[in-house]
This record gives structure tokens, C-alpha cells and sequence, in this order.
């Protein structure tokens, strides 16, 4: 029974993220943290400081990070504001 109620909360990988919002509140936004693979979709990052965060492969979809600090942030394959995947070597900014 506890894993069939931990699979239906479970966020799948979708193209659909209407129904998805910032889920992995374990990742905290702060300088260094460790949020490798984390969903946090429409998360307001405005003006946070994630220097040398460890952000691969993130869901950060409609997230806003207007004047986020990302020096040192590893961004390889983070699912970008626009929709848009990063490069593998992507560090500081999404290439």
C-alpha cells in the first residue's frame, strides 16, 4: 500500500507541465547546494544566490531567475526556463 501512494506522487518525466509545480522542496536555494535532478518548475529564484550549485539535470521549467546568481553553477542538462536543454558543459550560464 506505501508504494502505490508513493508512485501516484510521483512526477514522471512529461512535456505536459501544466500540472506540475515546484515539487523537491529538499532542494534548497542557496550557494552550493545539491539539486541534481530536482523539479522545481515556476520556481521564483529571483535574485538568489546558487554559486557553485550542483543543478544538473534540473526541471526548471517557467522557473524565474531574474538576477539569480549562478557563478560556478553546474547547469549541464537542466531543463532551462524556456524549455530549452543545456548544453552537457554548461557552467554559470545555459548554453
Amino acid at each position: 500500500m506505501l508504494v502505490g501512494s508513493l508512485i501516484s506522487n510521483a512526477h514522471a518525466w512529461t512535456d505536459d507541465i501544466d500540472f506540475i509545480d515546484d515539487v523537491n522542496k529538499a532542494c534548497k536555494f542557496e550557494p552550493n547546494a545539491q539539486c541534481t535532478s530536482a523539479v522545481r518548475v515556476g520556481a521564483n529564484l529571483a535574485g538568489i544566490d546558487m554559486n557553485g550549485a550542483s543543478m544538473t539535470t534540473m526541471r526548471l521549467d517557467k522557473a524565474n531567475l531574474q538576477r539569480a546568481i549562478l557563478i560556478q553553477a553546474k547547469l549541464g542538462n537542466v531543463t532551462w526556463v524556456d524549455g530549452r536543454i543545456c548544453a552537457e558543459q554548461s557552467v554559470g550560464e545555459c548554453l
